[in-house]
């Protein structure tokens, strides 16, 4: 069952998105008595929604709609969007990007994952991000199933200013803020562009 946050507990959940967008890549933590109560993955909508912010989620829609007054909306007019599991390419491409004159339109994009990449020496699944907030680069191993989305990502960002923005939470409340302005080079990008 959802409940409404308390303004502290909506301004703690709000410094970890936005944390998680200033250092793409790094992971942060949503607070740890809210991911025991509730599911982490609809904290973000709990905090960021309300009732002049359309969103669109295919579960708990009604009970979010009912705790923040914000509006349910098809999935391409929705500011905020939480998908429950990694959304399919044709998904991806419905959300709204914003214009070059209007990229605050953007959508806001939650992904619930079952868990995030990490930084590892050796990763058998190498995913490298680039821009702002990240140091040089920042080498991550990835989940090989985040593959899809990723691709899918790379397109709906790829007319700056316009794009997305998303946040990978986990069940146990880590989350991970990919930026529009964030670049992903992974291994299977560079084995396509080498034509392997």
């Amino acid at each position: 069952m959802l409940r409404a946050l308390s303004s502290h507990e909506s301004t703690l959940v709000f410094r970890t998105m936005l944390s998680a967008l200033a250092f793409p890549g790094r992971r942060f933590d949503l607070p740890r008595s809210l991911v025991e109560e509730m599911p982490a993955r609809v904290l973000p909508l709990l905090a960021l929604v309300d009732i002049e912010t359309t969103f669109h989620s295919h579960e708990h829609s009604a009970d979010i709609a009912m705790v923040t007054s914000a509006p349910l909306v098809a999935l391409n007019d929705a500011r905020f969007v939480l998908f429950g599991g990694l959304p399919s390419a044709a998904d991806v491409s419905l959300l709204g990007r914003g214009t070059a004159h209007q990229p605050e339109f953007g959508c806001k994009v939650v992904v619930a994952v079952a868990a995030l990449p990490e930084s590892s020496a050796t990763p058998r699944n190498p995913m490298t991000l680039t821009g702002p907030g990240i140091r040089g680069s920042l080498t991550l191993d990835a989940p090989a199933e985040l593959g899809e989305f990723v691709a899918a990502r790379h397109d709906a960002v790829a007319d700056a200013p316009a794009g997305i923005d998303c946040w990978l939470v986990a069940h146990d409340g880590g989350v991970m803020g990919l930026p529009r302005t964030t670049r992903i080079a992974t291994s299977t990008a560079a084995a396509a562009a080498n034509g392997h």
